[in-house]
């Protein structure tokens, strides 16, 4: 088993309810969604995968100009599941993988060094909490390798973390962004209403 902490950036969604591509979206600092999210998870881990849908050039362009490394998946419109299977494959070495979502852009750096601690700590599964709601990103040592290739449809990892519940380690967090994400345009401006609520 290698040594390198891979991220996997699943943005391979349709954005269907925010009517545009959402990654390209930008926020009122004027980055893009998904350049952030991206960035946010690259500070923390040894090496990130962006993972895409088969034909989407322009996402996969976006993130690809930025420097980051991307993988298309042809199946990504059959759901979240086969994105991250796409990302494993491409990983299989990995010591341990840090499973976050294209369009969260407000997750904090500092959260996830703080998962990445937690983990080698523990060797478990880390899931970060904001005022005990359960977020992203996910951590998964590589011992749950075989379980994440055996993932399908749009559930993402969920099965694996309720038939694993009694391993995983939670850490509190004063961090809302592991819980915002952006499915609306005017989502692009509510992170101030999360820290307030």
């Amino acid at each position: 088993m290698g040594d390198v902490l891979t991220g996997l950036l699943l943005a391979g969604g349709s954005a269907s309810r925010f009517g545009s591509n959402k990654l390209l979206a930008r926020l009122p600092g004027d980055e893009r969604v998904g350049l952030q999210a991206a960035q946010r998870i690259a500070d923390a881990v040894d090496s990130l995968i962006v993972v895409t849908r088969a034909g989407d050039d322009t996402t996969r362009e976006c993130f690809s100009q930025a420097g980051f490394d991307v993988v298309e998946c042809a199946d990504a419109d059959r759901g979240m599941g086969h994105s991250l299977r796409c990302g494993i494959r491409r990983s299989m070495q990995a010591r341990a993988w840090m499973v976050a979502l294209g369009d969260m852009p407000h997750v904090e750096t500092a959260t996830v060094k703080r998962v990445i601690r937690r983990f080698d700590e523990t060797d478990a599964i880390i899931v970060p909490n904001y005022r005990q709601r359960s977020g992203h990103p996910v951590l998964f040592p590589a011992r749950y390798r075989s379980d994440l290739l055996e993932l399908s449809g749009d559930e993402g990892a969920r099965s694996i973390l309720r038939f694993c519940a009694a391993e995983i380690k939670w850490i509190e967090t004063d961090d809302p962004g592991v819980l915002f994400d952006i499915d609306e345009p005017s989502d692009l401006t509510r992170m101030d209403d999360l820290n307030a609520g």
